[in-house]
C-alpha cells in the first residue's frame, strides 16, 4: 500500500460530508465514517467505508485525519470535548483536524487552543 495513503474518518455524513465520504473511497483512501443518522452510516457501509458501531470514538486513534462536517461550532466543541473521554484525548499524536463548518474565526482559535 502507498504510505501517502491516510486513514481518513468523516464525522457528520449529510450530503457534503457523505460526498467527500464517497470520493475518498473512490480513490482508495481507508475511510471511516459517522453520524447520528443510522441510514447514513450504512449506507457508507455498503459502499465500502468502516462505520463506527456506536460513536466516532471506537476508531478515532486508528486516524491520520478526522474532516468535521457537521453544522456549527457548537457540534464541533461537543465532538471533540464533550462526554467522558473526549474524542481529542483518543486521537494519536500529529492527527490533523479539519473543519468544514461555518465557524466565526473566535470559536475557531478557541477549538486549537483548547486541543
Amino acid at each position: 500500500m502507498d504510505q501517502s495513503i491516510q486513514k481518513i474518518g468523516i464525522i457528520g455524513l449529510g450530503t457534503m460530508g457523505m460526498g467527500i465520504a464517497r470520493s475518498l473511497i473512490r480513490a482508495g483512501i481507508p475511510t471511516y465514517g459517522f453520524d447520528l443518522n443510522l441510514k447514513a452510516c450504512d449506507q457508507l457501509l455498503q459502499e465500502g467505508a468502516k462505520v463506527a458501531a456506536n460513536n466516532a470514538a471506537s476508531w478515532a486513534s486508528e486516524l491520520d485525519i478526522i474532516l468535521l462536517v457537521v453544522v456549527n461550532g457548537a457540534q464541533i466543541e461537543n465532538i471533540l470535548f464533550g462526554g467522558k473521554t473526549p474524542l481529542v484525548r483518543r486521537l494519536k499524536t500529529g492527527t490533523v483536524i479539519v473543519l468544514h463548518s461555518t465557524v466565526a474565526a473566535r470559536a475557531s482559535e478557541r477549538l486549537c487552543s483548547s486541543s
